[in-house]
This record gives C-alpha cells, sequence and structure tokens, in this order.
C-alpha cells in the first residue's frame, strides 16, 4: 500500500494528483520555462496546489528552521507562478489589441485630425477678440 502512494501514475492515485505531480516536477527542474508547454489551466491549478500548501502549512515565531524555509519557498513559487499566469494574460490582451482591426491607432489619428481642424480653426480667433 504505501508503494502505490510513493509511485506517480499508479492506480492508487487520483489524475488530479499525478497531474500536480507531474506539473510540480517540471516546475522544479525547469522553473517557468517548462510551464509554457503546459496550458493557463494547468498552471493556474499548480499554482492554487500551492496556495493552498501554504495556507495549511504551520506558521509562528516557534517553528523550526527547516519548516520557515519551506514556508518561504512556497511563499516565492507562488509569486513566481502569479507573476507568470499574469505576464501571459497581459501578452494576450496586448496581442488581441494589435489583430484587432479598429485597434486604437485609427482612433488616436482622427482625434489628432480633429484636434489640429481645431485649432486652425478661423473661428476660434474671432470668439478671443470679441471679448
Amino acid at each position: 500500500m504505501a508503494e502505490q502512494n510513493n509511485n506517480p501514475g499508479t492506480p492508487g492515485q487520483s489524475w488530479l494528483d499525478d497531474r500536480l505531480v507531474r506539473l510540480d516536477a517540471v516546475y522544479q527542474r525547469f522553473g517557468r520555462d517548462g510551464l509554457k508547454e503546459y496550458s493557463l489551466q494547468d498552471v493556474s491549478l499548480l499554482l492554487s496546489a500551492k496556495e493552498l500548501k501554504f495556507r495549511d502549512a504551520p506558521k509562528g515565531r516557534e517553528l523550526p528552521e527547516m519548516q520557515k524555509a519551506e514556508n518561504r519557498r512556497l511563499e516565492l513559487e507562488i509569486k513566481d507562478l502569479t507573476c507568470h499566469l499574469n505576464s501571459h494574460l497581459a501578452g494576450a490582451s496586448l496581442h488581441q489589441g494589435r489583430n484587432s482591426s479598429a485597434g486604437p491607432r485609427p482612433t488616436i489619428d482622427r482625434a489628432i485630425e480633429r484636434g489640429r481642424f481645431r485649432q486652425h480653426s478661423p473661428d476660434r480667433g474671432r470668439d478671443r477678440d470679441r471679448e
């Protein structure tokens, strides 16, 4: 029975545990770069698992140094994975904005043209002279 729990991929473990073990192993070995092959849902799943593990970890001043180091490592991994997810999401929204046909540039160009027209309008100078 102990062999079943220690070996990943055995019938005793769920698919979720197996996936988390694989994702964590890839992350431990290759860091963020190793997770580029995986979907954002998988990375988000790993992040949630680490957040829950950190939440449930014992905390306090009276802990041994090993536990404090483990908590700090988990905290840093959570920050790293959060940044990884945020950068992918920001990159996706940036990419989507560039691909849109009526992106921000035509709007800016029209605003500039309207502004030039208003700045050089002959009616504008007459209003100032009357006041």
